[in-house]
């Protein structure tokens, strides 16, 4: 697995969240980019402030959902893009994704509760860095639950990772990164 400095507070939270430090047998790719890869840079998959991009959700799939589960969380976050915060840019959050589902792709920003992301929207926004050549982390985590339905909508990051306290079976991460054109 690919560990960049600030991946490293979300996988240890991951562990913590899961309660164990065994290999998870939940696992998360992406058909665009393999972890630690690139993300694709056309418009279509860069993000709407600033990039003018269509914010379309890259194509995600999962196995080794654990038998217990109930539902699935997604959260994607840009470590460094927010300066001194430990959580980082919340991209997407996402959940009540049923536990037979396999796979996200653009059709999940409508399908699925949407929480509220750092730009203080709901839905995906795709990757935007600043300008300046730098190059971001964007790390997907996926969370099996054992709880089914989360009842309240548009919960940020924290609030989600709040409700799923006690209730996570596994986790999976994949990062890519992404430099503007």
């Amino acid at each position: 697995m690919f560990i960049h400095a600030g991946v490293s507070v979300i996988l240890a939270a991951a562990t913590l969240l899961t309660g164990s430090s065994a290999a998870s047998p939940l696992t998360l790719r992406s058909p665009l980019f393999h972890d630690g890869g690139a993300l694709p840079t056309t418009a279509e998959y860069s993000g709407g402030f600033g990039c003018n991009g269509g914010n379309t959700v890259p194509t995600l799939t999962w196995a080794g959902v654990p038998p217990k589960t109930k539902s699935l969380a997604l959260v994607v976050i840009d470590p460094d893009g927010a300066a001194g915060a430990v959580a980082g840019w919340v991209h997407w959050v996402v959940y009540n994704i049923p536990p037979n589902v396999k796979s996200l792709g653009a059709a999940a920003k409508t399908m699925y509760t949407q929480g509220t992301t750092s730009f203080g929207t709901t839905g995906y926004n795709g990757p935007c860095p600043p300008p300046d050549g730098s190059v971001h982390h964007y790390i997907f985590t996926l969370y099996a639950l054992s709880v089914g339905n989360i009842p309240t909508m548009g919960l940020t990051r924290s609030k989600l990772l709040g409700a799923m306290d006690k209730h996570v079976l596994s986790a999976a991460t994949i990062v890519g990164i992404f430099k503007r054109p």
